[in-house]
């Protein structure tokens, strides 16, 4: 019964050409495409942390991916954390995806710079900042108020929800929802 589902990138090797990583992510994608147009559900294509995906870690290579494929079933979704480790504000990432956003998670983080041992590998991943991870709403540094605010400036009109997938949440998982959804409530408000 959902209309949407979200789709992480994969990895890839580290060492592995980064155009045949591409191809593979590509051909992936397509292949799927048929099965979701046939049940109705749009493929929400995410970007991924440099500790998740060597590739598709800025919403420029998420718009390049969508724009390869160019199919009605396959569009963006922005996440917060995601887009903060490569931040050029959220205001361009919804102008780089336009019509092709279709969901937002909204979550907060607390950032730091990169750290790598090996300088060459450093050289071949996209350069962004480490996050920790997907931290409570009320915890971390991000400006979701003005995130949303931006949103509601574009016109956007899908779906936006809270994501908390830390463990340290996890045994007060209700209490930081609700502190998170009455911070957002208030904002939304305005």
């Amino acid at each position: 019964g959902c209309s949407q589902m979200l789709l992480c990138p994969g990895t890839g090797f580290l060492e592995e050409d980064a155009k045949e990583v591409w191809d593979r992510c590509k051909k992936s994608i397509q292949e799927l495409l048929p099965v979701a147009e046939e049940e109705k559900v749009t493929l929400l294509l995410e970007t991924q942390g440099l500790e998740e995906s060597a590739h598709i870690n800025s919403v420029e290579q998420q718009a390049k991916m969508l724009e390869e494929i160019n199919h009605p079933y396959l569009k963006a979704m922005l996440d917060t954390v995601q887009m903060a480790m490569f931040d050029k504000g959220i205001a361009h990432d919804i102008e780089v995806l336009g019509e092709n956003l279709r969901h937002v998670h909204l979550g907060n983080t607390k950032l730091v710079p990169q750290e790598w041992e090996d300088k060459e590998l450093y050289k071949k991943l996209t350069k962004g900042m480490q996050s920790y991870g997907h931290t409570g709403i009320m915890d971390g540094e991000l400006p979701l108020e003005e995130y949303l605010e931006e949103l509601g400036k574009s016109g956007y009109s899908h779906y936006v929800t809270m994501e908390i997938c830390s463990a340290d949440y996890f045994l007060e998982a209700e209490r930081h929802a609700k502190e998170g959804y009455e911070r957002l409530c208030a904002v939304a408000e305005e």
